[in-house]
């Protein structure tokens, strides 16, 4: 647990980023459910073959956030607007290709700022190993062999990334 925390100081300097990708986690989360817990409901409430409300129920409907996440008919209705089944789907369409772009863009950039903040830490890393290597006394290296030591520092380094292999 002493290594572990040791480990976790070198986070401070790359906090701002790794909070910004923990940001982009929660809403890359938030729009997958969003998008894909929603197609069938919505798509079942535009379709439904007894249609009863009219385009006029709809417009001067108060949409509240808690009627749309019930799955309110008049609040998706009036959100989506739309006085045909086409202009509906049409709107549909346009609203599930936004959703899906805006999960991409907090997808992409939560694995730019986790693999920024992953890679500045072990550089970080790389850096006080090699500071420590340079303050040895040169009696340290006259046993060992160089290539050695090299390469056990590479990889000894490499498995602190948690990036594939």
């Amino acid at each position: 647990m002493n290594v572990y925390w040791r480990l976790l100081k070198y986070i401070k300097p790359h906090l701002a980023l790794f909070v910004l990708a923990v940001i982009c986690m929660f809403f890359l989360a938030l729009t997958s459910g969003v998008s894909l817990t929603t197609i069938v409901p919505i798509t079942n409430i535009v379709f439904e073959p007894n249609d009863t409300l009219s385009y006029s129920d709809t417009i001067n409907y108060k949409t509240s956030f808690k009627d749309i996440l019930k799955l309110d008919k008049k609040a998706i209705l009036s959100v989506i607007g739309g006085k045909t089944r086409l202009d509906k789907l049409t709107r549909v369409g346009i609203l599930l290709i936004l959703i899906f772009l805006i999960k991409n863009i907090f997808f992409f950039g939560q694995k730019y700022l986790t693999v920024r903040v992953e890679q500045g830490i072990v550089r970080d890393i790389r850096n006080d190993v090699y500071l420590k290597y340079h303050s040895l006394p040169l009696s340290f290296f006259h046993g060992k062999r160089s290539g050695e030591l090299i390469s056990r520092l590479t990889n000894c380094l490499l498995y602190t990334s948690p990036s594939p292999r």
